[in-house]
């Protein structure tokens, strides 16, 4: 009962936008990203290709990002030691995202929509392909509101509901422990990117666009905005 969330993570990875998960606890949110990193040829080889992480309102950004240096504050560069932490990472599975707090979030967010990171007095790119997020709740307020606007693909989930599909779970949990369904795919990062670099070339058609000029003025009307990635 995860057709449509599976479908948009397709879409997040080959378009370079993220995704997010609403549910309560239970319905195998966690594991989302992990499936997803474990279709990729390079999560078996790369132990940096996957980073998750969840968060919490006091986490600190070296649990993201890494240390500080020590040899970089000798020379008076704050930098920190990135090595197995988000910036290196190609797939990010963020769980509970809302509950960042300022000091991650200022960083975060160029990561997610600039794909840059500061690291000290260095400005480095980020290979990141998307982030795969999840929360038990919505936020409040507006300080989230620019995290949210950087999450293209947002779906609701619930638990199981068909008998079948819940006896199949049990099933599978009885049998134990097995090797990943998606781990024979074999997806790899060069396919990734050239599958990217293919649809940033796709144009639109005028019913396209005649549609998609329709929908926005139809959801001014409504008093709702619609914003777009400035990168796509």
């Amino acid at each position: 009962e995860r057709e449509e969330p599976i479908h948009t993570a397709m879409l997040a990875l080959a378009t370079g936008n993220h995704h997010f998960m609403l549910g309560p606890p239970g319905t195998a949110k966690s594991q989302f990203p992990l499936a997803i990193a474990q279709s990729f040829k390079d999560y078996w080889e790369d132990e940096e290709f996957y980073f998750y992480k969840l968060l919490t309102r006091t986490m600190e950004p070296d649990e993201l990002f890494g240390p500080l240096s020590l040899e970089g504050v000798e020379e008076g560069d704050y930098r920190r030691e990135l090595e197995g932490f988000l910036a290196n990472a190609k797939v990010f599975g963020g769980d509970e995202i809302y509950k960042a707090g300022d000091a991650v979030l200022n960083n975060l967010l160029g990561v997610l929509n600039e794909r840059i990171y500061r690291n000290g007095k260095t400005t480095l790119e980020v290979p990141l392909f998307s982030m795969f997020s999840a929360s038990n709740e919505l936020y409040e307020g507006s300080a989230l509101d620019a995290l949210h606007k950087r999450i293209a693909f947002r779906h609701q989930i619930n638990q199981i509901q068909e008998a079948e599909n819940f006896f199949d779970m049990l099933g599978n949990a009885v049998e134990g422990v097995q090797e990943p369904a998606t781990a024979d795919i074999g997806l790899t990062s060069d396919e990734l990117v050239a599958v990217q670099q293919f649809l940033f070339h796709v144009g639109f058609g005028q019913d396209s666009k005649d549609v998609m000029w329709a929908i926005r003025e139809e959801l001014k009307e409504q008093g709702l905005e619609g914003s777009m990635d400035d990168r796509l």
